[in-house]
């Protein structure tokens, strides 16, 4: 058997990890699901060209549970995990963290969105959803155009009298 060195700062939790630990621990969760508070949902969120492209991680989650809504520049996902009953079935947990019943986050993106040109995938348990930006919120080069017939003379337009 080895020996190992006692440590008397090894056990110990800093600041934010104790205050971490003391939140999580107080929070309510509705139904004791734990689904229903922000940043529930596994995800990511990334500008391509002039869409946004939101994946986010739904594993036990029926296609045809999930309802998504788009106002303005937020996109509400709803839906509902397995429920307890199904995952139970005599079972006897030690350890458990996946999420169950219904959820709902609303994501905000930093401009509008285009509703009607959403398109929505979900494979291997993964929803990807590519959200373009509305035509207001997207970057457009503007032309110049000359207001007079002046010309510019050493950088300076020239005075006619």
């Amino acid at each position: 058997m080895a020996m190992q060195r006692w440590d008397p700062f090894a056990d110990m939790l800093s600041l934010r990890d104790a205050m971490s630990q003391l939140f999580e621990q107080s929070m309510v969760r509705p139904s004791g699901s734990g689904t229903g508070r922000l940043g529930a949902l596994p995800l990511d969120l990334y500008a391509e060209d002039d869409d946004y492209v939101l994946e986010v991680a739904l594993p036990g989650v029926k296609q045809d549970t999930l309802d998504i809504s788009t106002v303005g520049n937020e996109l509400t996902i709803q839906g509902e995990f397995a429920t307890l009953a199904e995952q139970q079935q005599g079972r006897q947990y030690l350890y458990r963290q996946l999420p169950r019943g219904r959820f709902a986050q609303t994501i905000t993106v930093p401009s509008d969105i285009d509703p009607d040109k959403i398109e929505a995938r979900c494979e291997n348990s993964l929803l990807r959803l590519r959200l373009p930006k509305a035509e207001t919120a997207r970057r457009r080069r503007v032309a110049i155009q000359s207001g007079s017939t002046q010309q510019l003379q050493g950088g300076q337009p020239s005075q006619q009298r």
